[in-house]
């Protein structure tokens, strides 16, 4: 079966992201600053501009480093899903357990329990989790499922659904 691999943020840091946000304005406007200084001889204008190339590299070695230290706490709440398609017996399976229910009209047009189908056949997918290093990290699907928003939710079960009715062959390596 194909494999495919989501990011996932189980812990968004969104003052990091802000903080980075802001960092990278300033990167860009000391690059501009270094750019504008550095076009030919230096001019009495330019030498009346406020601090000499030098402390604007290090000012922006500074900036660049703390952006650094920004992508690592972003980085900390990602896990990366790796999800596998279903084999026709594990998904007719799956079909069985969670069978539509009597009187409910969705179920009877999606063929299956809407309530439980979906997160039963990710967790049925779901083949392995890690951290952006690729080292494992602990399957939380059923808080993580719980924490997102609809449409991440959607993201994950279409590329269960993608993978399992792929019809291209997989070759062994």
């Amino acid at each position: 079966m194909r494999t495919t691999v989501l990011n996932h943020f189980h812990t968004f840091h969104p003052e990091a992201q802000a903080e980075h946000d802001r960092l990278a304005q300033e990167e860009k406007r000391l690059t501009l600053v270094k750019a504008r200084r550095g076009e030919g001889d230096d001019t009495p204008r330019r030498q009346r501009m406020s601090a000499p190339l030098e402390d604007v590299d290090a000012q922006l070695a500074e900036v660049r480093s703390q952006i650094e230290a920004q992508k690592a706490i972003i980085a900390s709440g990602v896990v990366r899903i790796h999800i596998k398609g279903l084999t026709r017996g594990e998904y007719r399976r799956l079909l069985v357990e969670h069978a539509p229910r009597d009187g409910d009209p969705l179920d009877r047009q999606l063929g299956y329990n809407a309530d439980t189908f979906g997160d039963a056949m990710i967790s049925a997918c779901i083949v392995r989790t890690e951290n952006l290093d690729g080292e494992p990290v602990e399957n939380e699907w059923g808080e993580w499922a719980d924490e997102m928003s609809n449409g991440q939710w959607e993201e994950v079960f279409r590329a269960c659904l993608s993978l399992t009715n792929d019809p291209a062959p997989v070759f062994p390596r």
